[in-house]
């Protein structure tokens, strides 16, 4: 809801394609067993980031809330639809904008010296390599260490400018604050 009010008032999008990525780690099928697995079950799918019916910061999050409730199965259907059907999907959505929100990463890591694992603070440099392509303009991503959320906005500088992107991220703090 935040990210959709910031989008709307930064750039005049009320209604917004977002391809939502996941870890997939969930419990999705009552009775499947993932505890036991390694890796991730990574999804993403299309999602209409809309908040062009709310009137209202409130409105906005529950609206929002409840779209992303009425997804089935967390998105993992659109990924097995797009690339086990012989056609795909016949109107595939392109989102120009990617989401992910990686979860609370400080549960379990404590400043204890004890502590066999913890954060460290030195920049590691980019977590992406430079030959990799995407054909999305935004990719934003985030998550909570030690109670804290970091967000991180990529940016294709062919789409927008530094001063827009500093406007969204404003924006976008902003409206989080507010909810």
């Amino acid at each position: 809801a935040g990210l959709g009010l910031a989008l709307k008032e930064v750039l005049s999008a009320d209604k917004t394609v977002l391809k939502l990525e996941g870890h997939g780690r969930e419990q999705i099928i009552d009775g499947v067993d993932i505890s036991r697995t390694i890796g991730w079950f990574a999804t993403d799918y299309p999602f209409v980031l809309d908040v062009s019916k709310s009137s209202s910061l409130a409105e906005s999050l529950v609206n929002v809330k409840e779209d992303l409730r009425s997804v089935p199965g967390k998105g993992i259907g659109y990924g097995i639809l797009t690339y086990l059907s012989r056609e795909g999907l016949e109107r595939k959505l392109t989102p120009q904008i990617t989401f992910n929100y990686l979860g609370d990463f400080g549960a379990n890591v404590s400043n204890d010296e004890d502590s066999l694992f913890e954060y460290a603070s030195e920049r590691i440099g980019s977590d992406v390599s430079k030959e990799n392509r995407t054909d999305a303009a935004l990719d934003i991503s985030g998550m909570l260490v030690r109670g804290e959320l970091g967000m991180s906005i990529w940016y294709s500088s062919l789409r927008y400018d530094a001063a827009t992107i500093k406007k969204l991220a404003g924006s976008y703090k902003k409206n989080l604050q507010s909810i």
